[in-house]
């Protein structure tokens, strides 16, 4: 019996961006999706509930409105609110009305609704072998124009609108593809047409089709108005191997795969890709043009040459098995990472070879965020699926490693990777439990963040978030649109609000201000929109003030004449104005802190400050201020409740005796248990220590280490191992032994695993009881 199970996970998400007017991220007020389509065969459904797991923020309550809509309703079957409270999960259940048996028309779509921006991300479960997550767009972040990307088996794709009437084009990439459409059936490239009303949704699909019509990759759809795109299989299936010996290719066992696509104004020329743990079939690319004669090249892999090739037209794409690489662009593309079929491990029965997976995973699809577009805090939650493997992929600049943090604490990664040429970028990955809400945040840099899992017969995987920038468009230098921290590129340079990153004053206007003065608008003349500015000089600071007029570049006047008499005095001669604010003075200084905001939460700007060295002598300021956003539209720590503390309280002092400092975390002592007073006591007693300030031996009371860190309770001991045995799975060839804790202690708690298994010959040999067939 099989069970078709949809459910949408929806996380509000504790960003300073939240509260900033304009910003394009995946968080979002308004979401609408649907279900794509996801059955292979049509069959008898037992109850389609579509559970919302929905958590606030913890500044104040969220209000989401959720309802239903298709063509044929006069009303709603779903009208519903839900209201969330800080730092509680709901759980929401659709019903079975809304499955849809049909391969393409119109079909059900969700509409969620708030009044303060969250995340969504979209799992569908198609029986216990079948799983499939997306990250959903929020509305105002759709575009007019998508490639579609499947794989060759049964395709899946759902057009979502928000505005109506709209009409949507698909010049359809594969001359095998037939769908009678409005009472179309084209042929190659010829167009299809979709007529939609607002929040409606249409889906076309070949899952209940037997022929093989190959992948609809680098079909092309474009609306009249915005419209959401979702693209994949029903049952998708790749090439794989037979285990142990990969010179032995077969098309390997499917799992549904889908896809929520970002538009083509998002497409970027700069991707890392990476691999996976655990499976030997490994995954490779898609890589799709969004214009015509763009230039590719990719460099690391399996290789240690470059790998360079040219995309012709708008849509056509390659697919690459590429490993570890930096993937770069003469034009904007879109990369998507494809996880293969697992590898096949065989069993005899009869004169019948029968093939089965033999390890976890299955097929999934995810979109690989251009770096661009990499975000800076996300979060996510594992949910718990039948047995499975939890891990989440971190991508950071190696000199920003030690200012991530998960859920508060310093992220532990033990391997990183480096990519290559990849202006010092590296990747780690960290497994993660399930049924926990963990929050990932960078304090210096953007980041990349992936979430995936896998278990026996299917996988998962998506991006934990992105800006939705349209990186891909043509650069307006619009002084009324421009606004601190809006996540958009204003300097045209290619990069998002670069400067307060990396700390550089990248447009030259002597500010470090994420690209909002001076732009270069020919060759030889650039214009700012500075009203005043402070320099450090060799002997001290100046204010020179400044107005929106040419500055000419005195240094190549013989190149570019210009009129005297329209320099402005307060800019000429440029040479005195050449100076630098990370300039040091005299070398009885030590070296400048970092920047940081002061405690006082009416001001934005960051300070920086200096020690003179003892018997040294100094001349020059002890602090220096610069532009900045500190407290910008963020809650004040001042105002955090007890045991929380940092900007907008996200973290936590719970470990502190007493409350802690509200902008630093410090507190006096520590409770039993935990350490690192400086830091909110946020660290556990290392091993094998436990009590207060972590001074009692573990070894003194348990002869090892301590279950508990705060009492010294010892571990329970395992009774002896049961013999080995065969599992109830006629598939499976290994053997399995378990133990049990002390049953004379109820609750207790032993250290160690409570099974094994190895490799054998279960049901190779012998035919399988009926009981289990």
């Amino acid at each position: 019996m099989e069970m078709f199970l949809l459910s949408l996970l929806i996380i509000v998400l504790i960003l300073v961006t939240d509260f900033i007017k304009g910003q394009k991220t995946h968080l979002g007020k308004l979401f609408i999706v649907s279900v794509p389509k996801m059955m292979s065969e049509p069959q008898p459904l037992f109850g389609t509930p579509c559970v919302l797991f929905l958590l606030s923020t913890p500044l104040s309550d969220v209000q989401v409105a959720i309802e239903s809509h298709w063509y044929q309703e006069k009303s709603q079957l779903l009208r519903d609110s839900i209201r969330l409270s800080p730092f509680v999960v709901y759980d929401y259940t659709l019903n079975r009305t809304f499955n849809h048996q049909e391969d393409f028309g119109f079909v059900h779509s969700f509409k969620l609704e708030a009044n303060k921006a969250f995340s969504l991300v979209v799992t569908m479960i198609d029986s216990v072998s079948s799983i499939a997550t997306m990250m959903a767009v929020p509305v105002d972040s759709w575009g007019k124009v998508y490639f579609a990307v499947t794989l060759g088996h049964r395709i899946s794709i759902t057009v979502v609108t928000h505005r109506g009437p709209n009409l949507i084009f698909v010049r359809s990439s594969n001359k095998n593809f037939h769908l009678v459409i409005n009472s179309q059936e084209p042929g190659m490239h010829q167009m299809y047409t979709i007529s939609t009303a607002k929040s409606q949704a249409f889906v076309f699909a070949t899952c209940n089709s037997s022929r093989d019509i190959g992948t609809l990759t680098g079909t092309k759809f474009s609306g009249e108005l915005e419209f959401g795109l979702i693209s994949g299989n029903c049952n998708a299936s790749t090439l794989s191997h037979v285990c142990n010996n990969t010179s032995i290719l077969k098309y390997g066992f499917g799992d549904i795969a889908a896809e929520m696509l970002l538009p083509y104004e998002t497409y970027g020329r700069e991707f890392l890709t990476f691999d996976v743990v655990k499976p030997s079939s490994g995954s490779f690319y898609f890589l799709v043009a969004g214009e015509d004669d763009t230039t590719v090249v990719i460099t690391g892999g399996s290789t240690t040459k470059s790998d360079s090739f040219h995309l012709p037209t708008s849509g056509s794409w390659v697919e690459r098995i590429i490993g570890i690489s930096r993937v770069t662009s003469s034009k904007g593309i879109m990369v998507v990472h494809v996880r293969r079929s697992p590898c096949l491990a065989s069993s005899q029965r009869s004169n019948e070879k029968l093939y089965y997976p033999g390890e976890v995973g299955a097929p999934s699809l995810s979109l690989i965020v251009p770096t661009a577009l990499f975000y800076f805090t996300y979060i996510f939650r594992m949910p718990r699926f039948f047995s499975n493997f939890y891990y989440i992929i971190v991508i950071v600049k190696k000199h920003f490693a030690n200012y991530l943090t998960l859920k508060g604490d310093p992220l532990k990664i033990s391997r990183w990777t480096h990519f290559p040429e990849g202006q010092s970028w590296m990747f780690g990955q960290v497994e993660v439990k399930p049924n926990i809400d963990y929050t990932l945040t960078s304090e210096r840099s953007f980041i990349g963040c992936y979430v995936y899992g896998h278990g026996q017969y299917y996988a998962y995987m998506y991006p934990a978030g992105y800006i939705t920038s349209q990186i891909n468009t043509k650069c307006f230098k619009d002084l009324d649109r421009m606004k601190e921290g809006d996540l958009v590129d204003n300097d045209c340079d290619g990069a998002i609000d670069e400067e307060y990153l990396n700390e550089k004053d990248d447009d030259g206007d002597r500010l470090i201000d994420e690209d909002l003065n001076t732009f270069l608008d020919s060759e030889s003349t650039k214009f700012s929109n500075i009203t005043s500015v402070t320099a450090v000089t060799e002997r001290g600071s100046g204010v020179y003030t400044e107005f929106r007029n040419p500055i000419y570049d005195l240094d190549n006047l013989e190149d570019n004449p210009i009129n005297p008499e329209v320099i402005v005095p307060a800019l000429a001669p440029r040479k005195a104005l050449d100076v630098s604010l990370t300039s040091e003075a005299l070398t009885g200084f030590e070296p400048w802190s970092d920047w940081v905001c002061t405690r006082d939460c009416s001001k934005t700007n960051m300070i920086r400050i200096r020690q003179c060295q003892h018997n040294k002598l100094c001349d020059g300021p002890l602090s220096e201020t610069r532009p900045g956003t500190c407290y910008f539209n963020t809650k004040c720590p001042n105002d955090c409740p007890s045991f929380r503390w940092g900007t907008n309280c996200i973290m936590s002092c719970e470990n502190c005796v007493n409350d802690c400092d509200k902008f630093s975390g410090l507190c006096e002592t520590c409770k039993a248990g935990f350490t690192d007073p400086a830091t909110g006591c946020r660290k556990s007693c290392p091993d094998y220590t436990y009590g207060i300030d972590c001074k009692l031996s573990c070894i003194d009371v348990c002869s090892d280490d301590c279950l508990s860190r705060v009492t010294g309770q010892c571990y329970d001991v395992f009774e002896p191992w049961h013999e080995w045995h065969c599992s109830r799975s006629c598939l499976d060839t290994k053997a399995y032994r378990e133990r049990v804790c002390d049953r004379s202690k109820p609750g207790s708690v032993c250290k160690g695993n409570k099974s094994e298994a190895k490799e054998s010959n279960c049901y190779v040999e012998i035919t399988c009881p009926n009981s289990l067939l």
